[in-house]
């Protein structure tokens, strides 16, 4: 997988923003506390993406991500069709009697 094709979610994006906001809040209750804190963000921040690429964790993830929007998309597919199936029907049908009605008579 390509550095390229990695993108973090918009949600783990703004999660990671408010982390850097709530530094601050940390540095006022307890500085000391920042030295943990500090090195969890630097390594989210810097190394994180590196990491799941590397071990090939994301890849894995997007696979059955996709694997199973595929089930979904499958099972929905197919209650659309039982629930229309007269209407699919009909349609096609009707399909069948315009395209018997546009061929040439000879």
């Amino acid at each position: 997988m390509n550095k390229s094709t990695f993108e973090y979610s918009p949600l783990a994006k703004g999660i990671y923003t408010a982390m850097l906001w709530f530094t601050l809040v940390v540095l006022v209750i307890n500085p000391f506390l920042l030295m943990v804190y500090g090195p969890i963000l630097l390594f989210l921040g810097l190394g994180l993406k590196p990491f799941l690429i590397q071990t090939g964790l994301a890849e894995k993830y997007q696979a059955l991500s996709a694997k199973r929007m595929d089930k979904l998309n499958n099972k929905l597919k197919q209650g659309y069709n039982a629930r229309n199936a007269n209407r699919l029907n009909n349609r096609d049908k009707h399909l069948n009697e315009m395209r018997n009605k546009l061929k040439p008579k000879g």
